[in-house]
C-alpha cells in the first residue's frame, strides 16, 4: 500500500466557556503553508476584538512543517500545547486558531494548558478524522441501467464508484487501492456484465473518512 497519512475530515469549531473566558477552536484541512496562513489570517480579521487568536498547524505527509505561537499568551501555554496534540494524534495537513476572549479571571499556567487543549480536542471530534492515501482512479463509462448495478453494489470497502458525469453515458471513477487494481477490474467488469468501458487510469490522492 503507498504512503498514507491523517487530516481533519472537514473543517468545523467548538466552544468553551471556562472562568468566564470564552474558547473557540477553528479547525480545517490545509495541504500547504500559504493556506494555513490564509486561514489564520481570516479567523484573526473575524475576531480583530478577540483578546488573543492562537495558531498551529502541521503540514506535509511525514508532518514535514510544524508551527505554533502563544499570540501573547505566557510561553507554553497556548499554541505549543495544540501544535504538540496535532502531532500526537497524528495529524497533518491541519491547521487550528483558537480565539479566546479574556473574562477576567486569570486561569494560571496549568489552567491555561488544559482550556486550550479541551477545546482543540472538542474542534477535532467535530471535524473528524480522514485518511489521506494514493488510490488509482480508473476513468470509465457505461450505460444508465448498468451504472445504478455498480453504484449500489457493495464493495466492502476496497473500492468505491465516485465523481458520476451523466453525459450521454455514465462517466465516473471506480477509486482502489493500486494493490487491488487487478482483482477489482475483473470485479467491475463481472458485476457490469462487461459494459463498462476504460477510459483511462490516474494515480491521485483520496480521503477515506475514518
Amino acid at each position: 500500500m503507498s504512503e498514507s497519512y491523517y487530516t481533519v475530515a472537514r473543517s468545523a469549531s467548538a466552544e468553551l466557556t471556562i472562568e468566564k473566558s470564552r474558547f473557540t477552536a477553528y479547525v480545517a484541512q490545509t495541504g500547504s503553508r500559504e493556506e494555513a496562513e490564509a486561514f489564520i489570517a481570516s479567523v484573526r480579521e473575524s475576531h480583530k476584538d478577540a483578546t488573543h487568536n492562537v495558531p498551529a498547524f502541521v503540514i506535509g505527509s511525514r508532518q514535514d512543517i510544524m508551527w505554533s505561537s502563544e499570540d501573547g499568551e505566557p510561553q507554553g501555554t497556548a499554541g505549543a500545547p495544540v501544535l504538540k496534540m496535532l502531532v500526537q494524534e497524528g495529524l497533518s495537513d491541519v491547521c487550528m486558531v483558537i480565539t479566546r476572549y479574556f473574562g477576567g479571571i486569570k486561569l494560571g499556567t496549568g489552567g491555561l494548558v488544559r482550556a486550550y487543549t479541551d477545546v482543540a480536542k472538542a474542534a477535532l471530534a467535530e471535524a473528524g478524522r480522514a485518511e489521506v492515501r494514493e488510490m488509482l482512479h480508473i476513468k470509465a463509462a457505461c450505460g444508465y441501467k448498468t451504472f445504478n448495478r455498480l453504484e449500489s453494489f457493495d464493495y466492502e470497502g476496497r473500492a468505491s464508484v465516485e465523481e458520476p458525469r451523466y453525459l450521454q453515458d455514465v462517466e465516473f471513477d471506480f477509486v482502489v487501492d493500486p494493490a487491488d487494481e487487478d482483482e477489482m477490474t475483473e470485479l467491475l467488469q463481472d458485476i457490469s456484465g462487461g459494459q463498462v468501458r476504460i477510459l483511462k487510469k490516474i494515480i491521485a490522492r483520496s480521503q477515506i473518512i475514518c
